[in-house]
């Protein structure tokens, strides 16, 4: 049998892709291929024979899978082992729109699972995929049979880089390929996904995957672990790769008695135990992170986050004099497979070796392994020969710098440690401190504001109680969210602070429509691929699609609610956040401001960090985009991470020169009668005329439709109310978001007739716009066209002033009733001016 050397060690383990599951098997090339022998016309190609596909260009290279990921290579030579069955191709044709396209299967495809060349576009990496792509093959160089192969519909084809097959649109070297006719040995090959796992009980602590033949000999991985761990049993019976048996197992428990101890307790994500650690060489040599330049063999290597030995520092309040000093000196032991990674709580990252190297803090830290030491608690080796972690001269003078010494010895007081639990309360002391020392914000009129008196009041009575570095995290953050400035009540504006109001700076959901009841649920059950991202508009967009609640958890998160949709924010999703159909769902978010953030213009009160699953919201892409979402690198200082959620009271409206609009909302509100506006619903419908009724005190109930009626044209605020009964009789619906799904001519609508007068107009639209009135043609027993108003009893259909004045002057007072002899007073003609009669 032929030996499979495994290239997988502990340490690399699950760091690159993972196998590909399923198994391959086929039979090689009997002989290398003879390129004289390729097809020279589409005529001569076979589907049941087998062929290789040659490039011209780059050197002339074969087309071959990977079976670790199927990702498609091209190789620049073809042996006749057994590696050469992912080089093997079936060529199958297809008749389409009376056309022959052909798929290119590869031969090794497991039973039942058909891999296929896909759709290549131009440039990038291509994966066989169970899509049959379909191409057309063109002669190029009928004599020396080279063809040009694209995708159907598509003007580009097969092509190749240095080693990856890829797609292009020309016709040069790259792009011309000989289809080779080839023969096959009898000796069948398999290639299999195989794993190994190492359990303590039932628990996987380590796990790899690879690809391998069958009937070659598993090779034992290098097992590394710490020292309470007995030495790893294998538990498959075979070492042998084949079918049933491509999994391999290992177990391993603790030891017994104190050799099996394991010294520290291990933190998780969640929940972590905090330790203070100090070198053997000297009780009061505590580790400490910093981030400042760091010298190693008398080079400077620029500012970094490291580790500092300290003589004469203590886990004390006489050598730590603040908090971050305290959270410098605190690390805890994250379990990594059978070793340990270690973590710094001030900076958040992880102690990270190269060999012989100088330690570093980073987002990813080497995994150590706990060895017994003569001069300390336990050492930690990096599992390579002798490379253990210690305070060394060579880090600079008087043992400064933790690294790596290959010299090292786990035995050596400088590679060893000793460790102590941390009490907390001399966190909560400087956290306490610290919170006393600020001075709380005052709340501003236009935007929510974080900080003010009650929430330091709150974040210091936390303190008082907290029990671990997280309660006093928590504690300290919660100084800093909105929760004492936010009314259950309030509408607010969400906009992003890294954009003007020209720009696409406002949350709204003006694009998400729902269904002819109100509802986002009824839109999409009758289309589930409706949009639902939440986007980003101008202040010029609708108003309404941009107010929002915020409805306490009772834990410092809200949910974040639209008032036209009646949903929430989601959980963030990478595509964007998007909204729930479920008016209960939607994501946890939290508000805070940053007052140590140093973008320019931070106020650190006003300006709010939006925070769901502990990731930023971000104004992706600013106005470039439109849609808010968190995404990779992006910190504190970013300013498209900040928001500010404006106070919104009234909603402006726009009443045209026709001198009407409709509106309804799904809150009441209050129009200006000061200001010349009326406000009026509709009592019932009946031969062609609308009888219209004021609204009380101009208060439109939460809702309801309305018709504003003004002298001119203008721009007016509608107080928003926070309650107000509904007015009983009203047939006008209204429409908060916009609905969608409406038969034709099913509805009327505000508009101007064909003598340019304003009326209630039967439309053909299917949709109503969002915050406007409508009136359902069912509610108009005799049927019309268009229906004129009756204020009350007075019947008038007023002309619409953009028709000119080339007709008889009529009068008609502010609430469109005909006047024959005016007098003292404010009027309107047909023609539309405005006339003042003393």
């Amino acid at each position: 049998m032929k030996k499979f050397t495994y290239l997988m060690s502990l340490l690399l383990a699950f760091v690159g892709a993972t196998a590909t599951a399923q198994t391959f098997s086929g039979n090689a090339l009997s002989a290398a291929p003879d390129l004289a022998s390729c097809v020279k016309s589409v005529g001569e190609i076979n589907p049941d024979s087998y062929y290789v596909l040659h490039c011209k260009g780059r050197g002339g290279r074969y087309v071959m899978l990977d079976p670790s990921d199927r990702l498609l290579r091209v190789n620049s030579s073809l042996s006749t082992d057994r590696t050469s069955m992912f080089a093997l191709f079936k060529i199958e044709s297809v008749e389409e729109d009376g056309q022959t396209y052909y798929t290119f299967k590869v031969a090794s495809s497991p039973e039942g699972q058909g891999y296929y060349i896909p759709a290549v576009g131009k440039g990038g990496k291509y994966y066989a995929g169970t899509t049959a792509a379909k191409y057309s093959i063109t002669v190029k160089d009928a004599e020396n049979g080279y063809f040009i192969i694209k995708l159907k519909g598509s003007n580009v084809g097969f092509n190749c880089d240095s080693d990856t097959f890829t797609g292009w649109d020309d016709e040069g070297d790259n792009s011309q390929y000989r289809l080779v006719p080839v023969t096959l040995g009898s000796e069948t090959y398999s290639n299999y996904a195989v794993t190994y796992s190492v359990k303590v009980g039932e628990e996987v602590k380590e796990s790899g995957s690879d690809r391998a033949w069958g009937g070659d000999t598993f090779a034992d991985p290098n097992l590394l672990y710490s020292y309470y761990y007995s030495d790893p049993v294998r538990v498959n019976a075979s070492d042998v790769v084949e079918e049933g048996n491509t999994d391999f197992v290992y177990t391993t428990t603790l030891k017994s008695g104190a050799d099996g101890t394991i010294p520290v307790t291990f933190s998780t994500a969640s929940s972590k135990t905090w330790y203070a650690l100090h070198s053997q060489n000297s009780e009061s040599r505590i580790l400490i992170a910093v981030n400042e330049n760091a010298t190693y063999n008398n080079e400077e290597s620029g500012k970094v986050w490291h580790v500092k030995t300290e003589d004469g520092k203590s886990f004390n309040a006489a050598t730590l004099t603040s908090l971050n000093d305290v959270y410098a000196a605190s690390w805890a032991f994250i379990e990594d497979g059978l070793g340990v990674k270690i973590y710094n709580k001030q900076a958040g990252k992880y102690v990270k070796c190269s060999n012989d190297g100088m330690a570093t803090l980073e987002d990813n830290g080497t995994r150590f392994y706990f060895r017994t030491s003569t001069n300390g608690s336990f050492s930690l080796w990096n599992g390579s020969g002798s490379q253990y972690l210690g305070s060394h001269s060579r880090y600079q003078s008087a043992n400064q710098r933790l690294g790596l010494w290959g010299g090292g010895d786990q035995n050596n007081s400088g590679s060893a440690f000793g460790f102590a639990g941390v009490d907390v309360s001399l966190a909560v002391q400087y956290a306490t401190a610290d919170l006393e020392a600020k001075s709380p914000n005052e709340s501003n009129a236009s935007y929510l504001t974080a900080g003010l008196a009650a929430d330091l009041e709150a974040a210091t009575t936390a303190l008082t109680a907290a029990a671990s570095y997280e309660a006093i995290d928590a504690a300290l953050a919660n100084a800093y969210v909105v929760s004492a400035d936010v009314d259950a009540n309030a509408y607010y504006r969400i906009g992003n602070v890294n954009l003007s109001a020209d720009e696409k700076k406002y949350v709204s959901t003006e694009n998400i429509f729902v269904g002819t009841d109100g509802v986002l649920a009824t839109a999409y059950a009758a289309n589930n691929s409706i949009d639902r991202v939440v986007r980003r508009v101008p202040a010029t967009g609708n108003f309404a699609s941009m107010l929002w609640k915020l409805e306490s958890n009772g834990d410092g998160t809200y949910k974040v609610r639209n008032a036209n949709t009646g949903c929430n924010l989601s959980d963030f999703v990478e595509s964007g956040i998007d909204m729930p159909i479920n008016v209960a769902s939607g994501g946890s978010y939290t508000f805070k401001a940053v007052p140590a953030a140093t973008f320019d213009g931070n106020d650190g009160k006003t300006m709010l960090q939006i925070l769901v699953n502990g990731r930023r919201i971000n104004a992706f892409q600013g106005n470039s985009n439109n849609i808010i979402r968190d995404y990779n690198g992006n910190h504190d200082n970013d300013p498209g991470n900040y928001w500010q959620l404006e106070k919104v009271t009234a909603v402006p409206v726009q009443i045209s020169e026709a001198l009407y609009a409709t509106v309804s909302y799904p809150f009441p509100v209050q129009v200006d009668q000061a200001a010349g506006v009326k406000a009026y619903y509709a009592t019932h419908a009946e031969g062609g005329v609308l009888t219209l009724a004021e609204y009380a005190n101009g208060i439109i109930p939460a809702g309801q439709g309305a018709i504003l009626a003004a002298a001119e044209a203008k721009s007016v605020n509608l107080a928003i109310l926070s309650s107000a009964a509904p007015v009983e009789g009203n047939i006008l619906l209204g429409a908060a978001a916009k609905r969608i799904g409406f038969a034709a001519s099913s509805n009327y609508f505000l508009g101007v007739d064909t003598d340019n007068e304003v009326k209630f107009l039967l439309g053909t639209i299917e949709t109503v716009p969002a915050n406007k009135a409508y009136l359902p043609a069912a509610s108009a027993p005799l049927a019309a066209n268009a229906l004129a108003f009756d204020f009350e009893g007075t019947a008038t259909a007023i002309a619409s002033p953009v028709a000119g004045d080339a007709q008889p002057e009529r009068y008609f007072d502010l609430q469109g009733r005909p006047v024959l002899f005016p007098s003292n007073g404010v009027f309107i003609t047909n023609t539309g001016k405005k006339v003042f009669i003393k």
